[in-house]
């Protein structure tokens, strides 16, 4: 009975495992860490965040996280409007603020006409992305979240903006994806 052919087999058993343990889950890391940073770089580019949920390659509350700096700059840019004395300046703030929705809307369109992927197209991802419902739940819940005069101003903001654009003559139907959020690089309006 000879112990040490079996006491080998069994190191190198075991040395085999750990090895591809400890390679599988290196793997697993940088994919996760990959992941990780284009989620990050989501942020710059909210279209490209959308189309990237829509096709399933980020959850919906990866899009929100991707989002959050977004958000803060639409924050300042609410909180911003707040600071101008009502009057000629408010009026100026939104005007620039409904030029630049404006050519974002017209970008968004041509991009869709250059592509041949019309708002109304289906997403083909897999089905990952919560139901309208949930999602609409989950905003109500941020909304929420926010302190009563942080919602009464942003109630306030978007009435105004509303009520700029009918006196211009252009759609009130706005909003996140049709060109109500801040540009990429952010700042506020001229």
């Amino acid at each position: 009975m000879n112990l040490i052919p079996e006491k080998t087999s069994m190191r190198r058993g075991l040395i085999v495992g750990v090895v591809v343990l400890v390679a599988g889950g290196g793997v697993w890391w940088i994919r996760v860490v990959q992941h990780n940073r284009y989620v990050a770089s989501l942020s710059n580019d909210p279209r490209q965040a959308f189309t990237a949920m829509q096709e399933g390659k980020i959850s919906d509350d990866e899009f929100h996280k991707s989002m959050e700096p977004r958000v803060q700059m639409w924050q300042e840019r609410v909180d911003h409007y707040f600071e101008i004395p009502v009057g000629p300046q408010r009026v100026k703030y939104l005007d620039g603020m409904i030029d630049e929705m404006e050519q974002r809307r017209a970008e968004m369109k041509k991009e869709r006409a250059k592509a041949g992927n019309p708002a109304t197209q289906p997403a083909n991802g897999p089905a990952t992305r919560p139901a309208m419902a949930d999602r609409q739940q989950r905003m109500a819940s941020r909304m929420q979240s926010m302190p009563p005069q942080k919602r009464a101003q942003m109630a306030e903001f978007v009435a105004a903006v509303m009520k700029r654009r009918a006196e211009r003559g252009l759609s009130t139907d706005f909003g996140p994806g049709r060109g109500f959020m801040p540009p990429p690089g952010g700042g506020r309006p001229g």
